[in-house]
């Protein structure tokens, strides 16, 4: 299901450089969310949890997605990880918010490890079509059902 990009627009090389400049900071930024979470009125959603375990299974997501294509198996995880974070009590604003947090610090590690302007850029540009897919299809489903939420979930083309 494609959305707001082409996947194939974007070249491996990209999704590699991109990937790599995140990577190097990513500790620190997930650190970054964790500690912005357990600081507001959402600290009861890590109640009990290991967040050790959590950052892995962030860490993964975000590899997996700013390295590969969608794929089904991404799918799957998709609905599934959604699903669980709308029975803990996460509204579409929490995700909206949290992506734009996220998107900021990696935007933050990729001006802080590109060469220059035409690099930063190309992966800023590559990083916010990725998330721009990604949320769409977060958003858009059902969690009730874990299928595809209706039309505003559809491809749309240009």
């Amino acid at each position: 299901m494609q959305i707001w990009t082409d996947p194939a627009s974007i070249p491996s090389e990209t999704r590699d450089k991109l990937w790599f400049f995140i990577s190097r900071d990513i500790d620190a930024i997930l650190q970054k969310f964790y500690q912005r979470i357990g600081n507001s009125n959402l600290h009861r959603i890590l109640d009990g949890l290991d967040i050790d375990k959590l950052t892995q299974k962030q860490k993964t997501h975000w590899r997996r997605i700013l390295l590969y294509r969608v794929d089904e198996t991404y799918d799957v995880r998709l609905r599934n990880m959604h699903a669980y974070h709308i029975k803990i009590g996460l509204t579409h604003s929490h995700y909206i918010a949290s992506y734009f947090f996220l998107m900021n610090l990696f935007q933050k590690a990729i001006l802080k490890h590109a060469s220059g302007p035409k690099e930063a850029y190309d992966l800023i540009v590559a990083l916010q079509s990725i998330i721009s897919e990604d949320i769409t299809r977060a958003l858009g489903v059902d969690a009730e059902t874990g299928q595809d939420a209706g039309p505003s979930a559809k491809t749309i083309a240009f």
